[in-house]
């Protein structure tokens, strides 16, 4: 259907400065029985075999039983029809039912949640979906998250806003501890020409929170990446 190409075409769409997905949420309102459940799937599917590396895929609904529902009749006999049926194992423990990828899929993890706010801590999730009353969030790993002070800082959105200067080839942000314990935002810029970081200070003041603000500047020639392009954080600490 049209509506799946363009939300698929918005959904997958890549910063080419960051080589990150552009956007963290997406959120649709669409009616029931309009080819949700091929879209998700075709997207969960896309992330766990496409990304170069192990990613985690969680799907709830608004109760377990409906997940699980939807798991069992929907999603995996389109997988066991589909040219990816010998990728993967279905593990069907009650409980714990999920799609285990081989290598050829970097043995990723499509699994379930129960929908109840006392779900899903714990292990990291890679991307995560939520199907309730008509309802689909698409969402990116929360542990990117910076906590300044009790403020949650998306570094996205700082990278985004400093991708608009000029001068600014591409820039990474993270969140780094400092000698007291407490988290702070890093940047790391790519620039065109020679930059300080009165630059990229008075650039962002006036145009994020003063607690979103960088409290650590460094410039380097490139960002380190890993085979597939991601920006390699552990290494810009």
């Amino acid at each position: 259907m049209p509506w799946q190409r363009h939300v698929a075409d918005i959904a997958g769409e890549i910063n080419p400065r960051t080589g990150q997905l552009q956007y963290r949420t997406i959120i649709i309102t669409v009616p029931r029985q309009q080819g949700k459940t091929t879209l998700v799937l075709a997207l969960a599917v896309h992330r766990a075999i496409g990304f170069g590396r192990r990613q985690r895929i969680t799907y709830t609904a608004q109760t377990g039983v409906d997940a699980r529902e939807k798991w069992q009749d929907d999603w995996l006999p389109i997988l066991q029809e589909s040219k990816y049926a010998r990728w993967y194992k279905p593990r069907l423990t009650n409980g714990h039912e999920a799609v285990l990828w081989s290598e050829r899929g970097h043995k990723s993890v499509q699994d379930l949640m129960a929908g109840t706010k006392k779900a899903g801590h714990g292990k990291t999730r890679d991307l995560g979906f939520i199907d309730e009353a008509g309802y689909i969030y698409i969402r990116g790993r929360k542990k990117f998250l910076i906590n300044v002070g009790g403020f949650k800082v998306d570094p996205e959105e700082v990278e985004n806003l400093l991708s608009k200067h000029p001068d600014v080839v591409e820039a990474a942000v993270l969140g780094i501890t400092d000698k007291l314990g407490n988290e702070r935002v890093k940047a790391v810029i790519v620039s065109r020409r020679h930059m300080d970081v009165k630059d990229v200070l008075g650039f962002l003041r006036g145009r994020i929170a003063e607690y979103k603000l960088p409290a650590l500047v460094e410039f380097r020639t490139e960002l380190p990446r890993s085979p597939a392009g991601k920006i390699l954080r552990e290494r810009l600490k």
